[in-house]
């Protein structure tokens, strides 16, 4: 039985999505009373959609604050789907995400123009390079392998360095 059959609002043999629905009608109210007057606008999707980008956008929040420590693992775009996924469910973590002092100057700047900083820029590209270095040093690709994964590789290189400076 779980827990939240034994503190007594979801039926003991109601299906998943029957619980998923009562407990969102159950915090409908509690969205509705933390509203801010005249900045909350109710989005236009349905509340289990909404609760669905919610917790996708937490967790790309924790996927993106991961990637800090984690080298081969990108931050921002994680911060961006995280920006785009509280847009749809939640402004409130929106505006926060997008006032936040570290990760929120980069998510402003590609919203308004695609921009990404020159810094930033030139790391992506150098760490796209070390990884090619890298599969280079550690496989002794023949020249056919190493030309495709160089193709590959420099895709997005030709993306980030097209993008306008911030």
């Amino acid at each position: 039985m779980s827990l939240a059959t034994r503190i007594g609002f979801i039926g003991a043999n109601a299906s998943p999505y029957a619980s998923f629905l009562q407990l969102s009608a159950l915090l409908q109210p509690w969205y509705q009373r933390h509203a801010r007057p005249g900045r909350y606008t109710e989005p236009s999707m349905k509340q289990p959609l909404r609760i669905l980008c919610f917790c996708l956008g937490w967790l790309m929040v924790a996927v993106g604050v991961v990637g800090i420590f984690l080298p081969l693992l990108p931050t921002t775009p994680f911060l961006l789907l995280a920006a785009g996924l509280f847009a749809r469910s939640s402004p409130r973590f929106e505006t926060w995400l997008l006032a936040h002092p570290v990760f929120g100057d980069p998510i402003r700047r590609w919203r308004e123009n695609g921009a990404i900083s020159p810094h930033a820029k030139a790391m992506a590209v150098a760490m796209i390079a070390a990884s090619f270095a890298v599969f280079l040093y550690a496989r002794a690709p023949g020249g056919s392998t190493a030309a495709i994964v160089a193709a590959f590789m420099a895709l997005p290189v030709l993306f980030i360095l097209t993008r306008p400076n911030a």
